[in-house]
């Protein structure tokens, strides 16, 4: 009886993250589909913005981060957080949200509905403000573009403060996981794109360019040209 509580809310997670609000709102709103007009074809809560506008943008984006906090936030309070499939309650929204049936598996990139997850954590567990504050110095202190550079150093800070600071192994091995979807949806750049870090904005201190098919490392080098795998910071 106890596994098919955590079954319930691991499919309940799942289905109610792959409701595609960031797409389906836009179309239904403006009649905009957001993966034809968008740079990525990407149907996240960024391209609700940028095609559709504030208004719709912010409507979409409390929409992501509420399908992963409510079937999360009933769950904490009804499942034992110890339990080993209590990861894969953690893990079911921002699985839906990546792989969405809608789209045959090509869902988002699923940044707004992992912040939903990770809210529904507190106040027992803290990384929804480490990722926060990870994406805030990101974007205005140690500054890293572009945007999809910055999402891969925010949640590699995630893991790592996972790793030293969450007791419970059912906790730490959801948000691996939530990190490794995060990651593997940011593997690849749309475009070509160059890769900069600097203070404050200011003049950057490591530039690099790379070709549309990057890998989730963003300082990775291109192993395929000699030349360009001996360069390190220009």
């Amino acid at each position: 009886m106890m596994i098919m509580e955590y079954l319930f809310y691991i499919l309940t997670g799942f289905f109610s993250g792959s409701i595609l609000y960031s797409y389906l709102i836009p179309k239904y709103k403006k009649n905009i589909d957001i993966t034809l007009s968008s740079e990525d074809h990407n149907p996240g809560a960024a391209n609700a913005f940028h095609c559709a506008g504030i208004s719709i943008g912010l409507l979409a984006t409390a929409c992501d981060v509420l399908k992963g906090l409510i079937p999360v936030y009933f769950a904490v309070r009804a499942l034992s957080v110890s339990h080993p499939l209590f990861s894969l309650v953690l893990c079911a929204p921002v699985a839906g949200h990546a792989f969405s049936p809608m789209k045959k598996g090509k869902g988002g990139k699923a940044i707004a509905v992992s912040f939903g997850v990770l809210l529904a954590l507190l106040p027992a567990y803290l990384h929804v403000l480490v990722l926060a504050a990870a994406l805030i110095g990101f974007s205005l202190f140690l500054v890293i573009r572009p945007h999809r550079a910055r999402v891969i150093c925010a949640y590699l800070v995630l893991c790592f403060y996972s790793l030293r600071s969450t007791r419970e192994l059912s906790v730490l091995v959801g948000v691996l996981v939530i990190s490794a979807i995060i990651l593997w949806k940011h593997r690849r750049a749309p475009a070509a794109e160059t890769i900069q870090i600097s203070f404050l904005g200011l003049s950057p201190f490591y530039t690099k360019t790379r070709k549309a098919d990057s890998c989730p490392l963003p300082f990775q080098t291109d192993q395929s040209d000699p030349e360009k795998a001996d360069s390190r910071l220009s």
